[in-house]
């Protein structure tokens, strides 16, 4: 059994909603035609033959790998994932790589999300605390950090050309 069907049987079991669920998305709209993908912990195709991600909030994908970065990693790392959350930041990294940071709820912890150069337009709009949903590769983790790059906001972004070619192997 996944990390996700543990915490969405757990969740549903209780009574609590999850954010894993489509009904819970913290009130950013999702694509049609991707329900049924946040469990199974891959990338899928969808009815059009597009790679459908792995629908995760920034809150959930953090814990996972507090809980156990092994397992974590085992689970996320190369995934294409849709990561919702809350805006933190909009800046450069030291090496001047544009990176989005999602609140987590923790002080110190952060999903960074790696742009590049060419979507520079697609941050501009993106303002501290506003809702976003952003997709790209789960490249990373840190004590600190969890790492997607190569992303693209909203909903109707392509997915990165090395996931497309995961996906139809």
């Amino acid at each position: 059994m996944s990390w996700f069907d543990r915490v969405k049987s757990k969740a549903t079991a209780s009574g609590f909603a999850t954010t894993l669920a489509p009904e819970a998305n913290d009130g950013i709209e999702v694509p049609d035609g991707t329900e049924g993908n946040e469990t199974d912990g891959t990338a899928n195709e969808g009815d059009g033959g597009c790679l459908v991600p792995l629908r995760i909030a920034a809150a959930d994908l953090w814990r996972a790998f507090r809980r156990n970065s092994i397992a974590a990693d085992d689970e996320f790392n190369g995934a294409y994932l849709e990561v919702r959350g809350r805006v933190d930041t909009v800046e450069r990294d030291y090496k001047g790589r544009i990176v989005v940071s999602l609140m987590v709820g923790e002080l110190f912890g952060r999903v960074k999300c790696r742009f590049p150069e060419e979507r520079r337009g697609d941050v501009l709009p993106l303002v501290k605390d506003g809702k976003v949903s952003i997709r790209g590769t789960c490249a990373a983790a840190d004590h600190d950090y969890v790492l997607l790059d190569d992303c693209t906001v909203g909903q109707h972004a392509p997915p990165p050309v090395e996931a497309t070619a995961r996906a139809a192997s």
